[in-house]
């Protein structure tokens, strides 16, 4: 995961359609100097607040470069970013789209009126996919796992809106019950930043 890997200073480059908002709050934690994306961090699509959490941190986010923007920049590499454009030695890499507040507020409003939609489309979606895969459900494979959890508590950890202060909420009972802890992706990245060993 990028995150992780990420100094203050360093300018994140991402391919993140839609930036949600645990991302942005993640990359703001990493005092990030500039968010680049591939992507497009609003599609309008649903109102996500990430790039308006970003911008209103003062973290520039420029997006739209394309996928090539990943030949063009490696990792380690130091590069410039003038307005929409990105530098590296005087060439110029890419040339994007700058978000600002004004503009990101306004995608954000339009977003918000076509929500409903998107949400009734994921629904159907989600129903059609699960319908069409239902036959797979008795021949998937549960493998035996090296914790014993009969009887015991468990905690799941996920990443998900305000997933760390939670789990800070929560030392006082991982103390006291010792949970079996299983974190899924960031989850488990998060119980490892505060101290515990995922199950």
């Amino acid at each position: 995961e990028l995150i992780p890997r990420l100094r203050p200073g360093d300018i994140a480059v991402i391919d993140h359609e839609d930036i949600d908002e645990v991302s942005a709050q993640g990359l703001i934690a990493a005092r990030v100097a500039a968010v680049l994306n591939a992507a497009n961090s609003v599609s309008g699509r649903y109102p996500n607040r990430g790039p308006l959490m970003l911008v209103e941190a003062g973290i520039p986010l420029v997006d739209q470069f394309g996928q090539e923007i990943f030949d063009r920049i490696a990792d380690g590499n130091t590069v410039e970013l003038r307005g929409s454009d990105i530098y590296a030695a005087g060439r110029l890499l890419g040339r994007g789209v700058l978000r600002d507040a004004a503009g990101l507020r306004a995608a954000l409003s339009e977003a918000q009126e076509h929500f409903q939609a998107a949400i009734d489309a994921f629904i159907e979606n989600t129903l059609e996919h699960a319908y069409k895969e239902k036959g797979l459900f008795g021949q998937v494979h549960i493998p035996a796992l090296d914790v014993a959890i009969r009887g015991k508590p468990v905690l799941v950890v996920v990443r998900g809106q305000d997933y760390k202060d939670d789990l800070h909420v929560l030392q006082e009972y991982i103390r006291e019950k010792r949970p079996v802890l299983i974190g899924d992706d960031g989850g488990a990245d998060a119980l490892v930043e505060f101290g515990y060993k995922p199950h």
